[in-house]
């Protein structure tokens, strides 16, 4: 795949596509909660130590590693500005749904989810602008 190709791709979701979607993340999250009690969130209000971890990795050490690692690389500005918007932007229903699976801590990961949801509204744009600036510092960093 030619790399300026990855520029040019577009996603095409139609209405039905997006009601049918939200249906299915709705019927799937309905499902991790029937084993959630209010124990469980108690448990973490107690021992607050792995929120705290959970919101510090999600929103300082994942973008910055990010950045790095785009500062390091010097991708493509696309590729690098997407790479940059996964890492800054909350975790979502499908990370709940993976630690239900796998026997984890649910409510822990809801509660993650839930937090990263609130700060995403001022920490994307934060780790966007940072973004922005360092690159002006340094341009070849992403060549915009």
């Amino acid at each position: 795949m030619d790399v300026e190709a990855i520029d040019q791709m577009k996603l095409n979701w139609s209405p039905d596509t997006t009601i049918a979607l939200n249906f299915a993340i709705a019927f799937i999250m309905f499902g991790v909660s029937l084993d959630l009690s209010k124990d469980s969130f108690i448990s973490l209000v107690k021992n607050p130590k792995s929120t705290i971890t959970g919101v510090v990795s999600q929103f300082i050490l994942l973008p910055f590693f990010t950045f790095l690692l785009v500062w390091l690389l010097e991708p493509q500005p696309g590729l690098a500005l997407g790479m940059i918007l996964v890492a800054a932007c909350p975790g979502g229903n499908l990370s709940n749904f993976f630690t239900s699976l796998s026997k984890g801590n649910v409510a822990l990961s809801i509660s993650l989810t839930v937090m990263a949801s609130f700060l995403a509204v001022i920490l994307t744009p934060f780790n966007f602008e940072f973004t922005a600036v360092y690159c002006t510092i340094r341009p070849p960093c992403l060549s915009w």
